[in-house]
């Protein structure tokens, strides 16, 4: 039973990245959420006080956040993103009540890893083959990039500890694949990640400095060899349109969101215009849509009040 739950769990955190490779009738999310459920309520499942603590400090802000479906402008798509919200709010507890001993996570950690020896040379061989834009960056790709890039993270921060000779071979090659992509969101999202494991290892244990000072001379040599190399160009053309662009469509498409943000907060900054109503408000079309800022988009719909209780859960 132990495998079947982390099975559909593995499936259920990417089902993001396998919609588009795995063609279903049912959505691929609801299904494996659906597929959870049974080993969830009919075996003998204990919630550690640490993943307690952590569900207990996300209720707030779900309910608040469900809460603001009351005075939402939004006249129906706000039941969509709700009934989602709820969905991964559920999922979030499943996860935590499925790993929550060694083995469990030992498991999902082979997952990743054998499907990460699976996945890797397909895009390596792709980026050779000048197809790598086809398959995972087009409007039509097989497989979204920023799917790829958070899978190929999550693999990272998993296998962060492990210091044994493949493993090392294996997370400078997600780091390659991550540059290849060219996400800015999971390659800032993990490069945050390392940071502040070191600064709290660096306090709580007697972390070797030689092995602080062994990752900094890896860093530097790394970025001198994205800088002088031309495989990193996607991912260098998509900071520098972030720093210096500002006339570029996509940066600008950005900036007009962030601003539209802005005015709906100004006029409601306490409680927000409720759950799903930012479409509703800038393009007065009751439809899915965000400003491409998670900060902005929670004090748009539900005020300062609901990111306080979000930045308490952090």
């Amino acid at each position: 039973m132990i495998y079947y739950r982390l099975f559909f769990a593995f499936l259920l955190l990417n089902s993001g990245l396998l919609k588009k490779i795995i063609f279903l009738p049912i959505d691929l999310t609801i299904l494996s959420f659906v597929a959870l459920l049974p080993s969830i309520f009919f075996n003998k499942v204990i919630i550690h006080r640490s993943s307690l603590k952590i569900i207990l400090s996300f209720l707030p802000f779900f309910l608040f956040f469900c809460f603001t479906s009351i005075y939402t402008i939004s006249d129906s798509y706000y039941e969509t993103k709700l009934f989602k919200f709820s969905v991964g709010f559920l999922c979030l507890i499943i996860s935590l009540l499925i790993f929550n001993d060694e083995r469990s996570i030992s498991i999902f950690k082979k997952l990743y890893f054998f499907s990460f020896i699976i996945v890797s040379p397909l895009v390596i061989y792709s980026y050779l083959n000048n197809t790598l834009e086809l398959y995972f960056m087009s409007e039509s790709a097989l497989v979204d990039y920023l799917a790829l890039s958070s899978f190929t993270a999550i693999f990272f921060i998993l296998h962060f500890r492990d210091n044994s000779l493949l493993i090392n071979t294996l997370k400078f090659l997600a780091i390659i694949i991550m540059i290849f992509m060219g996400g800015r969101g999971p390659i800032i999202s993990l490069s945050l990640v390392i940071f502040l494991y070191y600064i709290i290892s660096f306090k709580r244990t007697n972390l070797k400095l030689s092995n602080i000072l062994l990752f900094i001379l890896f860093s530097a040599s790394l970025s001198f060899f994205i800088i002088k190399t031309d495989f990193a160009d996607n991912l260098l053309t998509r900071f520098d349109m972030i720093l210096t662009d500002f006339d570029n469509q996509k940066v600008n498409k950005r900036i007009v969101l962030w601003n539209d943000a802005l005015r709906g907060i100004d006029d409601s900054p306490i409680l927000g215009h409720g759950i799903g109503s930012y479409s509703k408000y800038v393009n007065n079309i009751d439809a899915r849509g965000y400003p491409h800022n998670i900060f902005l988009e929670i004090i748009f719909e539900s005020g300062f009040i609901g990111l306080f209780l979000f930045l308490v859960f952090l």
